[in-house]
C-alpha cells in the first residue's frame, strides 16, 4: 500500500469517526426527547482500482421497524376508541345506580308502587294521597334529570368533535410543512431522519383522533388515509370543517342527508373542492372521533330510548283503557262494531281473525295517524311479533278510515262507517272462509273522571296525555325528559280515588288505587328493541319492574364489557410500544460503548496519519 493510499484511508476514517462521534452525542442528548428515534450512519467502503482506500459515511438513518409502527398506530387508535367508550359507559352505569340503591330508578319505582299500595288501604286519607303523588313526582323528576344528563353527555361529544377538527387541521398542516421539507432534502447528504421524526409526531397526533394508514414513497413523502379509505393527505391536506347544529335534544339525530340531520358532522373538502361527510358509516372505525360519534349517535341515544320506553310504558299502563268491540250480525255475516270516539293519535285498534282453511289466527294493529307525512309506520311500532302494523290517516274522516281498513283487509271482510265514529267489520258470511275473533282499541284517557279507572297520572309537557303519537314530533322520543305528574291531580288529589262523578265514586273506594298498583306491578308489557333490550323478532316482555331491572343489568354489563375491552386494548398497545421502543429508543450503554469504539478508531487513524507524516519527512530528508 502506498503512502497516499494510507493517508487517504486515514483521512476518510477520521471523517467517518467524527460524524459517528457527533451522532452518538446527539443520540445521548436526545434520549429522553419524545418522538426521537435512535439514528445510525450508513457507511460504505471507498474503492479505487479494485482496492479499498477508505470509508465514507453517507446518510443518517432512523432505527425503527415500520411494520410495528403501523400496527402501533392502528392499535393506538383502537385503544383511544375503547377508552372513550369505556369512560362514558361507566358514567351511564353510575347514573342509573346499582340495583336497590336509593337513587336508582328501580328503588324509586318501588317507592311509588309502595305508596300506591298504601293508598289502596286508606284511599280516604289526604296524607296518603299526597305521599303517592310525591313519590310519583320524585320518579318523574329523576327521569327528567337522567335524560338531561344523557343529553349533556351527547353535547360533550359534539363539542369534542368540534374542537377535534381544529386539532386535526393543525396536525395536517404541520405534516404538509415537514413533508415538503423532506421532499426538498431527500437527496441531501445529511438525510431527513430528524424531519421524519417530527412528521411522525403529527401523524401520531392525527391517529389519536382517527385510525390512519400511512404509505411512504421512494422520496420519503407520505400519503395518509383512514382505514375506511378516505384520503386525508397526499401532498396536499384536506380541509376539515365541523357543521354544528342547535342545542342537543333527544330528537336531535344524525343522517347523511343534511336536510334530515339535526346534529353536527365533520365534512372533508379535498383540493378539488369535493366534500365528503366523514361521519358517514364506514369511513372512521377507530380513534376518538369515531368513539364520540358512536356515543352521540348510538350508545347514548340507546340509553335515552331505554328511559323513554320505561316512562311511556308507565304512563300507558296507568292511562290506557280498553274499548272492546260489540258483537253484531247482518244476515249471515258476523262481526263487531268498534267505537273510535276516544282514539288518540298513536293509539291502536286491534283486529284478529282466524283463517278457516289453515286455522291460523292473524292480528292487524291499526294505528291512528293524523299527519299522512308520518306514514308508513315501522312494523315494530307496537313491540309485538304476532301482528301487522298499519297506520290509518284519520285526517279524512271516518269514511276514509273505513275505506283504508277495507283496502288492507281485502274482500273477505266488509268494513263500513256506521256514523258516530263507529266502524263495523263483518266477515264473509255464508262462505265462512274467515272468522273474526276480536276487535278492540287501547285508548289513552284524557280526563281524570268519566273514562273508567284508568287516568292520565303521568302526562307530557303542557299536560298532554301520552298516546304514542307520531304526528310531527314523535312523542315517544325524549318522553322521559318531559314526563310529569298531571297538574290537575296535584290540585285535587281526591281524583286518585274518585274516577266517576255520575254516580259519584265513594271517597273510600280503593278500585282506582288497586288498578294503578296492579298496572305497574303485574301488567305484562312488550317493549320494542329501540333501547337495545330484546330484538325486533324477540322483544323483551315483562312487567315494568322487570324491565327496569333489565335496564340496570344491561348498563352494568355493557360498562363491564367496555372496561374489559379498554384494558385488553391497552395491553396490546403496551406490548407494541415495548417492541417498537426496542428498535427506536436510544440505549445509553450502547452509545457509550460506541463512543469508546469510535474514540479508539479515531486514535488509530490519527496514529496512521502520524506515521505517514514521519515517513514523508524521512523521504524528504533523503
Amino acid at each position: 500500500m502506498g503512502l497516499s493510499s494510507a493517508l487517504s484511508m486515514a483521512l476518510s476514517g477520521l471523517n467517518a469517526n467524527q460524524r459517528g462521534l457527533q451522532l452518538a452525542a446527539t443520540n445521548v442528548a436526545n434520549a429522553d426527547t419524545p418522538g426521537y428515534t435512535a439514528k445510525t450512519l450508513d457507511q460504505s467502503s471507498i474503492v479505487q482500482n479494485g482496492r479499498v482506500i477508505g470509508l465514507e459515511s453517507t446518510r443518517i438513518q432512523r432505527s425503527l421497524d415500520e411494520a410495528i409502527q403501523a400496527q402501533l398506530r392502528t392499535q393506538s387508535a383502537s385503544s383511544t376508541y375503547a377508552d372513550r367508550i369505556s369512560s362514558y359507559q361507566s358514567r351511564l352505569d353510575e347514573l342509573l345506580g346499582t340495583p336497590g340503591s336509593s337513587n336508582g330508578i328501580d328503588a324509586l319505582l318501588s317507592n311509588f308502587t309502595g305508596a300506591l299500595e298504601g293508598l289502596s288501604t286508606t284511599p280516604e286519607s289526604y296524607v296518603t294521597r299526597a305521599e303517592a303523588l310525591t313519590s310519583g313526582r320524585v320518579l318523574a323528576s329523576q327521569l327528567n334529570s337522567l335524560s338531561a344528563d344523557i343529553q349533556a353527555m351527547r353535547q360533550e361529544n359534539e363539542t369534542f368533535m368540534r374542537n377535534g377538527v381544529d386539532e386535526m387541521n393543525a396536525a395536517l398542516q404541520n405534516i404538509k410543512r415537514i413533508n415538503d421539507q423532506i421532499l426538498t432534502n431527500s437527496t441531501s447528504a445529511s438525510g431527513t431522519a430528524d424531519l421524519q421524526d417530527q412528521r411522525d409526531i403529527y401523524i401520531d397526533q392525527l391517529s389519536h383522533y382517527m385510525d390512519v394508514r400511512v404509505a411512504e414513497n421512494d422520496r420519503g413523502g407520505v400519503r395518509i388515509t383512514t382505514s375506511g379509505g378516505a384520503s386525508l393527505f397526499d401532498g396536499i391536506p384536506v380541509v376539515l370543517e365541523f357543521d354544528g347544529r342547535s342545542q342537543m335534544t333527544p330528537q336531535a339525530g344524525y343522517s347523511i342527508n343534511p336536510d334530515e340531520r339535526s346534529v353536527g358532522t365533520i365534512s372533508m373538502t379535498s383540493i378539488s373542492g369535493s366534500k365528503v361527510d366523514l361521519l358517514q358509516p364506514g369511513l372512521l372505525r377507530g380513534g376518538a372521533i369515531a368513539a364520540a360519534r358512536d356515543l352521540r349517535d348510538g350508545i347514548l341515544v340507546e340509553a335515552q330510548a331505554q328511559l323513554d320506553q320505561f316512562a311511556s310504558a308507565m304512563a300507558s299502563a296507568m292511562g290506557n283503557r280498553s274499548e272492546p268491540g260489540n258483537a253484531v250480525t247482518s244476515g249471515t255475516q258476523a262481526g263487531f262494531d268498534l267505537d273510535l270516539s276516544g282514539l288518540q293519535p298513536g293509539n291502536v285498534a286491534s283486529f284478529s281473525y282466524t283463517d278457516a282453511t289453515s286455522g291460523k289466527t292473524s292480528t292487524v294493529s291499526f294505528v291512528r295517524v293524523d299527519d299522512p307525512a308520518s306514514l308508513p309506520l315501522s312494523g315494530s311500532f307496537t313491540g309485538r311479533t304476532d301482528d301487522s302494523v298499519v297506520g290509518l290517516d284519520f285526517s279524512g274522516g271516518m269514511g276514509s278510515v273505513a275505506a283504508q281498513m277495507q283496502s288492507v283487509l281485502g274482500g273477505r271482510f266488509q268494513v263500513s262507517d256506521e256514523g258516530g265514529n263507529t266502524i263495523r267489520i263483518l266477515d264473509d258470511g255464508v262462505v265462512n272462509a274467515v272468522d273474526i275473533v276480536s276487535v278492540n282499541a287501547e285508548i289513552s284517557t284524557a280526563s281524570l273522571t268519566g273514562e273508567g279507572v284508568a287516568l292520565p297520572f303521568f302526562v307530557d309537557s303542557g299536560g298532554k296525555p301520552f298516546s304514542n303519537s307520531v304526528d310531527g314530533r314523535v312523542q315517544f322520543t325524549g318522553f322521559a325528559s318531559r314526563i310529569t305528574v298531571n297538574a290537575n291531580l296535584i290540585e285535587d288529589n281526591s281524583r286518585l280515588v274518585v274516577y266517576d262523578t255520575s254516580p259519584a265514586t265513594l271517597d273510600g273506594d280503593s278500585t282506582r288505587p288497586l288498578f294503578m298498583f296492579d298496572a305497574l306491578t303485574s301488567s305484562v308489557n312488550s317493549f320494542t328493541a329501540d333501547g337495545g333490550i330484546g330484538t325486533t323478532s324477540a322483544p323483551f316482555t315483562g312487567t315494568l319492574g322487570s324491565f327496569v331491572n333489565q335496564i340496570i343489568s344491561v348498563r352494568g354489563a355493557e360498562a363491564a364489557q367496555a372496561t374489559s375491552n379498554a384494558n385488553s386494548q391497552r395491553s396490546v398497545v403496551n406490548i407494541l410500544e415495548n417492541r417498537f421502543a426496542e428498535g427506536t429508543e436510544v440505549s445509553i450503554d450502547a452509545e457509550m460503548a460506541r463512543l469508546v469504539e469510535l474514540q479508539t478508531s479515531y486514535a488509530a487513524n490519527a496514529r496512521v496519519m502520524q506515521v505517514v507524516q514521519e515517513l514523508l519527512a524521512a523521504v524528504l530528508r533523503i
